[in-house]
């Protein structure tokens, strides 16, 4: 993938933190720390669990990074990936603190580190 000037922010990692008591939460750390933005919404991404759609309850930059608020739990093993699409609306947009926005970017896996078996949700 090829960037401009304007879209140089490169995601670098996307977890399922293990040590999290309820596994909802996805978190998107990239190149850059995020500028807050309390403007992104929930319809510029899609995740898929398992290879179906999972319904994304919030959209928040903390400490620099994205976290997506999933509506159900993922369990151990399970495959997740995320997408996202820039907003026509600037003021939705991901940007760094440098004010460069994040390009677009289709389904990149995500690190599932939870430990939580199916049968335990």
């Amino acid at each position: 993938m090829e960037y401009s000037r304007n879209e140089c922010v490169m995601i670098i990692s996307l977890s399922m933190l293990k040590h999290e008591a309820i596994p909802k939460q996805l978190t998107l750390t990239f190149s850059k720390s995020i500028k807050a933005n309390t403007s992104i919404t929930t319809s510029d991404f899609a995740v898929q669990v398992a290879g179906s759609a999972a319904t994304i309850s919030n959209a928040i930059v903390d400490d620099g990074k994205v976290k997506l608020g999933l509506s159900s739990r993922v369990a151990k093993n399970e495959t997740v990936t995320v997408a996202y699409t820039k907003s026509n609306t600037a003021i939705q947009n991901i940007k760094s603190d440098e004010d460069t926005a994040v390009a677009s970017f289709t389904a990149q896996a995500v690190t599932n580190s939870t430990t939580t078996e199916r049968s335990n949700i």
